[in-house]
């Protein structure tokens, strides 16, 4: 108990096996009183809620930048670790099914029945945390960060250590929760919209294809989701317009190679439709943006590729 409670230098959480015990049971608590009942605990549960934070705040783990990404890190660790362990076991299970809303709006299709089970309860419970703790926090956008920040790291390192193993459902539904959660109407956060995309836009180019290639398909499904690109195209004095065309850019430069050889394998082809796809709803709906950058979009893209 003790070395849980152990500081560092500035305040800071000691990363010690003890705080990352008591991490990981205060998250077990929370999974467990979400999972139980998770529409009462939205509706009616705010007592419960609210003795959770501040068993979290009391323990340190609010207490700086550090401590918060530590939290989030240690959180993300063990969710995705259960999506793993409990698969097998939830077999059938609601929590199970991936399918959510499509890239353009379009409902997703449930993974092939190759793929490994998963179980999702622990992810969706850790996402509902984040979102709590940004609810109840005085700078929202600073807790999604730090959050984003967590989960990028966690993303990146597993991917190194697992590679061509790595399997990027549990990050893609962690994202995509958050994503969603944030995005939808809610009083707390409306202020602080674009601020909150912004976030997110850092966290896809921070995990861009370039970086991560593991990841590359659920990276396209995020930034081309009805609930990040059409909001943050939207957005007034074409802001976030910059912002989006960094991302562009980024999946061309990692497309390039390949449709410059313009033979493509099965999941390249795979991707390359995905991206096509993506253009043909920007060049439907926002058409404007695509003349404004056409110049560094075509500048990328080999000669063969005249589509």
């Amino acid at each position: 108990e003790e070395e849980a409670r152990a500081r560092v230098a500035g305040g800071d959480i000691a990363d010690t096996a003890a705080t990352r015990d008591a991490m990981v049971k205060i998250f077990e608590e929370w999974s467990n009183m979400y999972n139980a009942a998770p529409d009462s605990l939205q509706n009616r549960g705010r007592a419960g809620s609210q003795v959770l934070i501040q068993h979290i705040a009391s323990r340190g783990f609010m207490q700086s930048d550090q401590s918060k990404e530590l939290f989030f890190r240690v959180c993300c660790e063990h969710a995705v670790q259960r999506a793993h362990a409990d698969g097998p076991a939830a077999s059938g299970s609601g929590a199970e099914d991936e399918t959510r809303q499509g890239s353009n709006g379009e409902e997703g299709q449930p993974e092939p029945t190759s793929a490994p089970s998963m179980h999702f309860a622990a992810t969706d419970a850790f996402t509902k945390l984040v979102v709590l703790l940004m609810k109840y926090a005085t700078d929202k956008v600073q807790m999604l960060t730090r959050a984003l920040a967590a989960i990028t790291k966690e993303l990146t390192r597993d991917c190194e250590l697992k590679g061509v193993q790595f399997n990027q459902r549990p990050y893609f539904r962690i994202l995509l929760n958050l994503l969603m959660d944030v995005s939808a109407p809610d009083s707390h956060f409306e202020t602080v919209n674009f601020q909150l995309l912004s976030a997110f836009c850092n966290t896809f180019h921070t995990c861009n294809p370039l970086r991560v290639p593991n990841f590359a398909f659920a990276w396209l499904e995020l930034i081309s989701n009805r609930m990040f690109m059409p909001k943050l195209l939207m957005v007034k004095n074409q802001r976030g317009w910059l912002m989006f065309q960094r991302l562009l850019v980024q999946l061309l430069h990692f497309l390039e190679p390949y449709l410059r050889r313009v033979q493509l394998n099965e999941s390249t082809r795979l991707l390359y439709k995905g991206t096509v796809r993506t253009l043909l709803v920007l060049l439907h709906d926002f058409p404007e943006f695509l003349c404004d950058y056409h110049f560094s979009f075509c500048d990328i893209m080999p000669i063969p590729c005249v589509q």
